[in-house]
């Protein structure tokens, strides 16, 4: 058996995508702090597990992110465009921030294995960075804004509290 450490299951978890992490908490296999792990993890990403008494089935039920509400309808989803691409995971999530800070549903994708198995990356085709279809105008004007410095701190920059 091998015994992994609180710290250990909590990346394991974090680079699981929400199908799997779900269907690892309802096998009722995990141990105690496992599952309450697996369970903080869900919950950071949005997803609370439920229990329905009567029948004793787990239903996963999305809690509203009130920061961002994207309005968008199931058809615009469907459609999906590469916006960017790039080799290093923390350039296509800098990017991603920014264009959801810009009111821009985005997705960095590949992100995990392109960090841990960075030598597949190349063959990967790198990571995208995913807007859906009608947004891509309004993205590209963002990434033109972000490559012109627009965003950048200024050297005199001094973080209030």
């Amino acid at each position: 058996m091998i015994s992994l450490s609180p710290h250990q299951l909590l990346q394991r978890y974090a680079e699981m995508d929400d199908a799997a992490l779900v269907a690892l908490v309802q096998k009722d296999g995990l141990i105690q702090n496992a599952h309450e792990i697996a369970v903080n993890e869900l919950s950071s990403r949005g997803i609370t597990l439920t229990q329905n008494q009567s029948t004793a089935e787990v239903e996963i039920e999305s809690v509203k992110n009130d920061e961002m509400d994207l309005d968008l309808d199931a058809g615009a989803m469907d459609s999906l465009t590469e916006a960017a691409r790039f080799m290093a995971p923390i350039d296509a999530h800098l990017l991603e921030a920014r264009l959801q800070a810009e009111g821009i549903p985005a997705w960095a994708t590949n992100t995990n294995t392109a960090q841990a198995l960075t030598h597949l990356a190349l063959a990967l085709g790198g990571v995208q960075v995913m807007v859906p279809s009608h947004l891509l105008d309004d993205a590209r004007h963002v990434m033109r804004r972000l490559e012109a410095g627009e965003f950048a701190l200024h050297d005199d920059y001094e973080e209030s509290n």
